[in-house]
């Protein structure tokens, strides 16, 4: 088992890639501070600005549920098409 006396600090100073290595040097108290202290702003997938989402990861085009693999996509594309002849339509906000 890996020595877990890493800091939400000290873990926030190291590169990206040593951070996925050493994740789990961090006590659970830690890894809660270390996830309220992320610097980068989540990601909100456009799917949520679509007119066509339901809500919890659904939308008329995929009523069971999106995979995250389709979420991808459509955040590196918003152009692709969906499920059922849908295709991201950014919701009326008025």
């Amino acid at each position: 088992m890996a020595d877990r006396g890493l800091t939400a600090r000290e873990f926030w100073r190291l590169s990206p890639t040593e951070r996925m290595k050493r994740c789990g040097e961090l006590s659970d108290h830690e890894a809660f501070v270390a996830r309220l202290t992320d610097p980068t702003p989540p990601i909100s997938p456009p799917c949520n600005r679509c007119k066509y989402y339901l809500g919890y990861a659904k939308c008329k085009a995929y009523p069971d549920g999106m995979s995250a693999e389709h979420i991808n996509a459509v955040i590196a594309d918003l152009t692709i098409k969906c499920g059922n002849g849908f295709r991201f339509t950014q919701r009326d906000e008025s």
